[in-house]
């Protein structure tokens, strides 16, 4: 009897009785979007579908990278998550990022200040011009969302970000990096 009695309290202790979710059960969160935009040569940034090209920058230390802004609709519980960068002709790898700090961009929707992709692999002599397919994703199992999209990445030589954030280049062009919406 005293088995049947702690079988019984067991099971009810596992139970979820409405006041939270079984772990790892998906939990609704409601529809997610994710979208990324891309620093165009002009310096503006621009849905990936509608750029012209994705501007491939020198790093103050380096460092080969794209810049990419990540907007959404709502803000996930987590924002952390992963690119995976595929530039033609190469094999294609994973970059992950931390927690992203998105913002009300004013039209409904949130941004988050620009994030580096890094292109460490290849010359970035080899890359200017190659096309690269961008696959995002944001969230946890609880709520994510993944987008992909395709640009030709652009390099003028020269330049360069400095340790401040900004980009400069030869023809006077400077960008200010790391504001959303920038």
């Amino acid at each position: 009897m005293r088995a049947i009695a702690l079988l019984a309290l067991l099971a009810a202790s596992g139970c979820n009785h409405g006041g939270g979710s079984d772990a790892g059960a998906p939990v609704d969160c409601g529809v997610l979007t994710v979208g990324v935009d891309v620093m165009d040569p002009d310096g503006a940034y621009v849905p990936i579908e509608q750029a012209t090209g994705g501007e491939l920058v020198q790093g103050f230390q380096g460092f080969q990278m794209l810049f990419v802004e990540v907007r959404m609709n709502r803000v996930p519980s987590s924002t952390a998550g992963s690119v995976v960068v595929n530039v033609d002709g190469t094999k294609p790898y994973s970059q992950t990022f931390s927690e992203l700090a998105p913002m009300d961009d004013g039209k409904g929707g949130f941004v988050a200040a620009a994030i580096p992709v890094f292109f460490n692999a290849v010359t970035i002599a080899d890359l200017d011009g190659k096309g690269c397919t961008l696959t995002l994703q944001v969230g946890d199992k609880a709520c994510s969302a993944t987008t992909t999209g395709h640009v030709t990445l652009v390099y003028r030589p020269g330049c360069m970000q400095s340790p401040d954030g900004r980009i400069s280049c030869p023809d006077g062009g400077e960008t200010a990096h790391g504001d959303a919406g920038a």
